[in-house]
């Protein structure tokens, strides 16, 4: 994100596009104090030299969203309704494969990042287009035949929970919260470990019998979310043994 300076003024001659990279998903996107009071800055802007301003958005980063990877259906929703409302019409979503860092175990390379992933591209696909939430939602959930509502109960559980991994992006910049070994030094170890213990006692009761073949989209997302308490719990140990 780039902040304008009171005494420039945006392009006459291009466009603008918007990247705030590092923002709460767990959050609305005006509560980005910083980050909403410049955007809006550069929407009156634009509008001022009758040019376009398009937003980046980070959706389908596994990157930034490391393997805690959460859906974003709702997050994704409300922020179209946000920005179609401060007048912006055009929107982009970022997508970066799932790279296994070094120190990967067994389970890494079972995680079906690429399927994952695919629900937060779907949902911002379609909603771009303009189709309607409760439509896009009858949809997606009807491929999980007689487990709909578990799996809507699941996802949902994991998109309230997961959606707050990303604010610690900004805070262990350049690592993540998936990356305890390259953290040297913290001053929220124990906020840290608060929230890892937090995620994983809020999604641990939503875990089902699971089968490691993934043969259907509901085997898919039992694995995901095992997979996801599973790595919760080693980050836990990770950041606890910087405390000791």
């Amino acid at each position: 994100m780039l902040e304008l300076p009171d005494r420039f003024d945006s392009s006459k001659t291009v466009d603008t596009l918007y990247a705030y990279w590092g923002r709460n998903y767990q959050q609305s996107f005006n509560n980005e104090e910083r980050a909403y009071n410049a955007l809006q800055k550069w929407c009156q802007l634009t509008k001022d030299t009758h040019k376009e301003i398009t937003i980046f958005e980070y959706y389908s980063d596994h990157f930034m969203l490391g393997n805690l990877f959460p859906p974003l259906f709702h997050r994704i929703y409300e922020d179209i309704n946000l920005y179609s409302k401060l007048g912006i019409s055009q929107m982009v979503n970022l997508i970066v494969p799932y790279i296994p860092k070094e120190n990967v175990n067994e389970r890494d390379f079972q995680f079906p990042w690429q399927s994952i992933q695919l629900m937060n591209s779907y949902y911002f696909a379609r909603l771009t287009w303009g189709d309607d939430f409760e439509e896009i939602e009858k949809d997606f959930y009807s491929i999980f035949n007689e487990h709909q509502i578990v799996a809507k109960n699941v996802l949902t559980k994991m998109e309230s929970t997961l959606s707050g991994v990303s604010k610690w992006n900004v805070p262990l910049f350049p690592s993540r919260v998936i990356d305890p070994e390259k953290v040297k030094e913290c001053e929220d170890l124990h906020r840290i470990i608060y929230d890892l213990h937090k995620w994983k006692n809020e999604l641990e009761p939503f875990k089902v019998d699971f089968n490691s073949e993934m043969k259907d989209p509901y085997s898919m997302i039992t694995f995901y979310l095992h997979y996801v308490c599973e790595m919760l719990e080693i980050y836990l140990q990770e950041w606890k043994e910087k405390v000791e």
